[in-house]
């Protein structure tokens, strides 16, 4: 008697472990996946006092004297107002519109591409994406908020009668490339879409990036829960597709991507890896074999430059000021940066880039 009145007492003890294992695992992977999501995206994205922060290689806004020029306008993303800033030519062909990377804002650097439109004779709107930049957002939300930011964007665009009657292009970096070309299925209306380092789904992008950040092991154990955190909070679970946007659209898509990029690689992560899946007629890749992630948009004697002299040169900089330096000293470095040489364009990307948007 006393015999079998053990063994039940150890079934007992035995199965509350394993409920109180299998309560902690699905618990503590959902905290654990909530934690990781709200220190990324439970904050500002960036803010407009970014814009100076030290060092900067490349030109922004502020460097390019024909983007000094412009209308600020805004518009309502859910439940923040976003800004835009608004580029005129005397004659317009088209408007774009143009959206930025994470931890980015809209007079970055991605003002470098911004000029280039504008100077092919495109109206160019240039929005903050939510908790970024001029923006209002306590929190960027996630990686698929700048799908729903250019939705809104584009809705705005038709409240205008000058704007709406203009051949729209979306153009985007990374976040914002994700958002131009997702956007196609929340029902925008677009004639060419041109995405810099866009990726493809934020569920396996975010995926990704445990594996870069934790140890392999943590990653594979915590995957499903955090697939079931997607689930619950995401919009669409996270499974919002840009690859799927572009083949269930008519529009002319052009995808960039970089072969150094190690944010958003070059296979299925991102949209370029997925382009034999992609059965739009009209989609166009290039790819920038040098390229990394960021200003993938630049020529290789840009990144030559930068490698070659302006990196020794901070580094130099950094010896003799390893507290930084104060704010003259380092207005005077930047200065002694070429910034025609170290954001120059690649010439063959943009030509080819011309010749698409010709069609």
């Amino acid at each position: 008697m006393k015999a079998k009145k053990k063994h039940k007492r150890w079934w007992i003890i035995t199965l509350s472990v394993v409920i109180g294992l299998v309560l902690l695992y699905g618990v503590g992977g959902l905290i654990a996946s909530a934690a990781a999501c709200h220190a990324i995206f439970g904050k500002r994205a960036s803010s407009l006092s970014d814009l100076d922060h030290f060092p900067s290689f490349y030109a922004k806004r502020a460097d390019i004297a024909s983007l000094e020029k412009r209308e600020d306008v805004s518009f309502l993303s859910e439940e923040n107002t976003l800004t835009g800033h608004l580029y005129r030519t005397d004659t317009p062909k088209g408007l774009v519109l143009a959206a930025h990377g994470m931890s980015s804002q809209s007079d970055g650097e991605d003002a470098e591409y911004q000029a280039w439109f504008l100077e092919e004779g495109y109206d160019v709107l240039a929005i903050d994406l939510t908790a970024s930049g001029a923006s209002e957002g306590k929190e960027s939300k996630g990686l698929w908020q700048s799908a729903y930011d250019v939705a809104a964007a584009y809705q705005y665009v038709q409240t205008q009668d000058d704007l709406a009657a203009l051949p729209l292009t979306l153009v985007g970096h990374s976040w914002g490339g994700y958002g131009v070309l997702t956007s196609l299925s929340l029902g925008v209306q677009a004639e060419y879409v041109v995405s810099f380092a866009a990726f493809d789904m934020p569920r396996t992008l975010m995926k990704y990036d445990m594996g870069r950040y934790t140890n392999s092991f943590l990653e594979a154990i915590g995957s499903p829960m955090f697939d079931c955190y997607m689930d619950w909070m995401a919009p669409n679970g996270g499974k919002l597709s840009a690859s799927e946007a572009i083949s269930s659209s008519k529009a002319k898509v052009f995808c960039v991507q970089g072969g150094k990029d190690v944010a958003v690689p070059p296979d299925s992560l991102s949209v370029y890896g997925n382009k034999d899946r992609i059965t739009n007629p009209n989609f166009t890749t290039y790819f920038s074999p040098n390229a990394g992630h960021h200003g993938v948009w630049r020529s290789d004697a840009s990144r030559h430059y930068v490698e070659t002299v302006v990196d020794p040169a901070y580094q130099a900089y950094q010896a003799k000021h390893p507290d930084g330096g104060s704010k003259e000293e380092q207005a005077a470095f930047r200065s002694r940066i070429d910034l025609t040489r170290s954001s120059e364009l690649d010439a063959s990307l943009f030509a080819a880039l011309h010749e698409f948007l010709s069609n």
